[in-house]
């Protein structure tokens, strides 16, 4: 069954009942939202996950693509949450804060979103003694050696 949804950022969008992700404990913050649609970003390494009950909307990124290091295990909890059996049904993303400058802009990457992409469940789990941030810099700016030799 086919929907549309008013958005801010991408005008009226049409959707279809099976591209829904469910979030049965919400977003912390933003329990009341159970139901969200993904979608990509053209051009971008950006994908918006957007409520379907309102006009509310977060910036996501692989944090493997954007963080080669990034790693951390599931509890047996929320594998049960989402019912997953085998790795290749996860996705990962880390919410994003675009700030102004953009180079200011952070990741979340001490509570990533993950989903089951067979079952259609989703949930953002809190890793318990992170080593990462909820505000780790999105760009990195690297000095040119020119840069460095003018410090000198």
């Amino acid at each position: 069954m086919m929907r549309t949804l008013q958005t801010s950022l991408f005008g009226e969008i049409t959707y279809s009942t099976e591209e829904i992700y469910v979030f049965e404990e919400g977003i912390p913050g933003f329990s009341n939202l159970k139901e969200f649609i993904f979608l990509k970003v053209e051009d971008s390494p950006f994908t918006v996950m957007h409520a379907v009950a309102e006009d509310t909307y977060f910036f996501l990124i692989d944090p493997f693509e954007r963080y080669g290091k990034y790693e951390f295990s599931l509890n047996q909890s929320a594998r049960e949450k989402l019912g997953i059996e085998k790795r290749e049904d996860i996705l990962c993303y880390a919410i994003v804060v675009l700030r102004e400058p953009l180079m200011d802009s952070t990741a979340n990457l001490s509570a990533p979103i993950i989903i089951n992409r067979e079952t259609r469940r989703g949930l953002q789990f809190m890793l318990e003694q992170s080593p990462y941030s909820v505000r780790t810099p999105l760009f990195r700016v690297e000095k040119t050696a020119e840069q460095e030799a003018e410090k000198r």
